[in-house]
């Protein structure tokens, strides 16, 4: 499936590109994909919770440590298309 990316903003369209590539493979946390990309986890979590709206990123829980649950994102599309 193929999702275009015209219908974000472009001025959050550079940290949409690095959180997509960041999640492309493997599954991540908010504080991963902060830590990875040296971006605000604020920043970061605003950004994902967006793309997950529009429907380009899946939230998925898992029981993280101390029987916590803990949000879990990765890409939803194999590819991602720009015009």
């Amino acid at each position: 499936m193929i999702w275009n990316m015209s219908r974000i903003g472009r001025q959050e369209t550079r940290y949409n590109n690095l959180i997509r590539t960041s999640i492309q493979n493997n599954a991540k946390t908010v504080s991963q994909i902060s830590l990875e990309l040296a971006i605000p986890s604020s920043t970061a979590y605003r950004i994902i919770e967006s793309m997950v709206r529009q429907g380009v990123i899946r939230k998925t829980y898992i029981i993280g440590e101390r029987r916590r649950r803990v949000a879990k994102y990765n890409l939803k599309f194999s590819e991602v298309v720009q015009d």
